[in-house]
């Protein structure tokens, strides 16, 4: 039998980490050959939708090809994307998402089955957590989530990776910016509001690159709970000043359990899973 063709349309690009996590290291371990916004393919997955895409997914559609549609936010209420996820939700052959909270989302204004698949991870490393630099990254569009800290954060070893922006000083975002940052820096800090749709892959990435994490005490991060410390910002550093020498156990067993469920291996079998039964 042919292997299917599988294709991922996101207008965000490669270096999206909705990509690389959800649809790049996945496909590597799912069976089937996946590329980036190609056409032909027997299956089609929009990640993150946009609104030109309606055209394309109806395409996929009336040539008898299966459409599947990855929710990451939740847009529904938004004016523009709002109509569009709705529409792409109902209609598609299936619908996935990173977290059960987002599942419920779409059960709610679409009726119908969300299969979850989380986010792995793309930083290793050995435990490294007993030190005082401290680090915070994340997309531009995430600085409200830190810059309340900031003044606090002075008079700490502090660095920020993200995109462009006029707030703050930063280390520019790259892939390989964020590896040697994760292996050079020993605690990331993730304070982040109530929107427990997101994915947590920032402090699962974190914590399997090695370093202890400091993040909000949010559903989506109380899976977590045993491996870091889930509270305000100023608890945490006082958590990580008292219990140095606890840290690397706590991040050890942190990766271990992590590894367990949410290797590339095991989110790839999901991904097929989906793909198989449409």
């Amino acid at each position: 039998m042919e292997t299917r063709r599988i294709t991922f349309i996101h207008a965000g690009g490669a270096d999206m980490a909705s990509y690389r996590l959800r649809a790049a290291m996945p496909s590597a371990y799912c069976g089937y050959h996946s590329r980036l916004n190609a056409q032909g393919a027997d299956i089609t997955v929009f990640s993150k939708p946009q609104p030109d895409e309606i055209v394309i997914f109806e395409q996929v559609q009336a040539r008898g090809k299966k459409a599947v549609v990855d929710i990451c936010d939740d847009h529904f209420s938004h004016p523009k994307l709002g109509e569009i996820y709705v529409e792409m939700a109902r209609r598609a052959d299936a619908v996935v998402c990173p977290s059960e909270e987002m599942a419920r989302r779409i059960r709610q204004v679409a009726e119908r089955d969300v299969q979850v698949i989380p986010d792995t991870w793309e930083n290793s490393g050995q435990p490294h957590a007993e030190g005082g630099k401290f680090l915070w990254l994340g997309h531009q569009l995430n600085l409200p989530e830190i810059l309340p800290y900031a003044p606090m954060l002075k008079r700490y070893d502090m660095a920020y990776c993200t995109g462009p922006n006029e707030v703050m000083e930063y280390i520019p975002w790259s892939s390989a910016a964020q590896e040697d940052l994760l292996r050079q820096r020993n605690v990331v800090i993730l304070p982040s509001k109530e929107q427990t749709y997101k994915s947590a892959n920032r402090l699962i990435n974190a914590i399997m690159a090695g370093c202890f994490v400091i993040a909000s005490k949010i559903d989506i991060n109380k899976e977590f709970r045993h491996f870091c410390y889930l509270g305000p910002v100023k608890g945490g550093l006082q958590f990580v000043d008292a219990y140095k020498s606890e840290l690397n156990a706590l991040v050890r067993a942190g990766q271990q359990y992590i590894q367990q469920h949410y290797s590339p291996e095991t989110l790839g079998r999901k991904w097929k899973s989906v793909f198989d039964s449409i």
